[in-house]
């Protein structure tokens, strides 16, 4: 299952601190699980498709195909840092004869 991205944010990314988190407070709504840049689900129309996984924190569905960015998976991006880097090397990589 996805990480509550909420909680991972408020964990600093740290997953001692983020079991913590997730094991002494109330659950997270499906919608501050899903994260900031969540989609909208097909299946029950809420903003809770997971940012980075795409699978659905209010009703379970699982979407299809891993979210890429310009082609690339976007669970290979190993950060939103490196995330503009991706999308460049994609970007370079089609324009390449």
């Amino acid at each position: 299952m996805a990480t509550c991205e909420k909680c991972w944010r408020e964990a600093g990314g740290n997953p001692y601190r983020y079991e913590e988190l997730i094991s002494t407070r109330p659950p997270c709504t499906p919608e501050e699980s899903a994260g900031p840049d969540a989609g909208r689900c097909p299946v029950c129309g809420r903003m809770t498709l997971h940012q980075h996984c795409g699978d659905c924190m209010a009703c379970g569905y699982k979407h299809p195909e891993p979210i890429k960015i310009k082609g690339i998976p976007l669970n290979l991006v190993p950060s939103a840092a490196r995330a503009a880097e991706a999308r460049a090397l994609a970007q370079g990589a089609k324009e390449k004869p």
